[in-house]
């Protein structure tokens, strides 16, 4: 008879078996759910930054003691100066006084009145300035003077629609823009200063435009009271005359519609009507 010897089997330490039972353990556990943290923090100051909230007051060394005054800490708002050498949106600041008038009636408006300018003039203007002195530069159509509607508003909002804006200049008008006044504040926050120049421009067609539409208006109104007061037929000059006056205020309107509007065709002017595909030129005589 044959006896057949079997290998021994080898010991398994139980340091090895625990460490082993561990990990599976660990392994099992982490595929129950969803894993909501590697618990590392890489870079821990991208999560836990040192920012300040607004308002929140900050304590810092006091470089000097003084008598009767504490010489460690000292409490200062958050909202810090801009450190040396910082550059302002603006690209450079602007050293006029708020009450120097006579230097702001001499600044010159960089810009050109094109259709682009205009567009630009008109976009900044009615998200800005449009909530206070309208969309048309009536103040009656904004949202702060007040009206029959709303008497409780507030008082002193000009309109930009009459003769008034005609004596203030370019930069005057910049300048109101820049610093405010009176009830305006100051809004070269929110209006860089090309848009502000921009606005100037958009401003003056939008004034112009209204004046004429006034004049006009006016002039029709004055006809037919001349007219109703002789008490007799009119004529045919004067009933050409007055339909040459409501024409007249007719065509201010559409104007004062294409400056609102925008340009909403061919820059600024009427849109152009549909064309045929081939049009047969024509050659002035000479």
């Amino acid at each position: 008879m044959i006896e057949v010897k079997m290998p021994a089997r080898p010991a398994v330490r139980r340091p090895a078996l625990t460490i082993l039972l561990g990990v599976l353990a660990l392994a099992a556990a982490s595929c129950d759910g969803e894993k909501k943290s590697r618990g590392i923090k890489y870079m821990p100051e991208m999560y836990d930054t040192p920012a300040f909230k607004s308002q929140q007051a900050m304590e810092r060394v006091m470089p000097a003691a003084e008598a009767g005054k504490p010489a460690v800490m000292h409490h200062i708002p958050a909202l810090l100066t801009p450190p040396a050498g910082t550059v302002s949106r603006d690209a450079a600041t602007y050293a006029i006084a708020a009450t120097d008038w006579a230097a702001a009636k001499q600044l010159v408006n960089p810009l050109t009145p094109g259709a682009a300018v205009l567009r630009l003039g008109q976009r900044r203007f009615n998200v800005t300035c449009a909530v206070c002195h309208g969309r048309d530069g009536d103040a009656a159509h904004g949202y702060v003077a007040p009206t029959k509607e709303h008497p409780d508003r507030f008082t002193g909002i000009p309109s930009l629609n009459g003769a008034s804006l005609m004596g203030l200049s370019d930069g005057e008008i910049y300048h109101i823009v820049t610093l405010g006044r009176n009830r305006m504040p100051s809004l070269r926050a929110q209006v860089l200063p090309e848009e502000r120049w921009a606005v100037v421009l958009y401003l003056r067609a939008l004034n112009g435009a209204s004046l004429a539409m006034s004049d006009a208006e006016a002039r029709l109104a004055k006809l037919l009271a001349e007219h109703a007061e002789g008490g007799k037929a009119m004529d045919a000059y004067a009933t050409a005359e007055i339909e040459n006056a409501k024409k007249a205020v007719a065509s201010k309107q559409r104007d004062l519609v294409l400056i609102q509007q925008g340009g909403d065709g061919a820059d600024f002017a009427p849109p152009v009507g549909p064309q045929p595909e081939y049009a047969k030129p024509e050659w002035p005589e000479k």
